[in-house]
């Protein structure tokens, strides 16, 4: 992850804590799962699927307790693409605000160097060779790895749908869906391997 901060001397820089914003966006989402059983068991395998594909980890309480001036909590929800045969994502909201500061205030969006070309274009490519190859990598922001310094970033909260209990710190340990380094970063590593 790469930081814009004005001020490089960190023990200058305030930190907001966002800890109560992400544990209130928790009692929302869980209130929503309540409600709808079917966004509980997908929302619950998925964050199961994370940690088992190690895109995020459960942090001990000893980890959990340490944090610095990147220490961020991110609150979390489902989208559903009506388009797409209502298909969900799980989605990290970067931009939800703590007294003015977000995840993506503190990140470089970094050069668009994604060039769409037009319909034309690329017909005519599909023109120059016998065989035409069209690819789509799956799940390629969870395929970059966040350095482990910089994981603090990326905290959320989850407690499984055990209510009656304090949540559980994650942190994911790739790139997020909704972060606004991730496309230029995930171009870049794509055109770097």
């Amino acid at each position: 992850l790469y930081y814009m901060e004005t001020n490089l001397d960190t023990d200058k820089y305030e930190i907001k804590d966002s800890y109560p914003m992400a544990l209130k966006r928790l009692y929302n989402m869980e209130a929503k799962m309540n409600k709808d059983e079917d966004i509980a068991e997908w929302y619950t395998s998925k964050i199961d699927c994370y940690v088992a594909k190690s895109y995020a980890r459960k942090l001990s309480p000893q980890e959990a307790s340490v944090k610095n001036s990147r220490t961020w909590y991110l609150p979390h929800f489902v989208v559903t693409n009506m388009n797409k045969e209502n298909k969900r994502r799980l989605v990290f909201d970067a931009a939800a605000c703590v007294e003015g500061e977000s995840f993506n205030s503190r990140l470089m969006k970094g050069p668009s160097k994604y060039q769409p070309k037009s319909l034309l274009s690329i017909l005519f490519r599909f023109r120059q060779r016998k065989i035409g190859v069209c690819a789509d990598i799956r799940e390629m922001f969870h395929r970059v790895r966040i350095r482990e310094e910089d994981q603090t970033a990326q905290r959320f909260l989850w407690r499984n749908g055990q209510c009656d209990r304090p949540p559980d710190e994650y942190v994911m340990q790739v790139m997020i869906f909704g972060s606004v380094s991730s496309p230029c970063s995930a171009q870049f590593v794509k055109n770097l391997n």
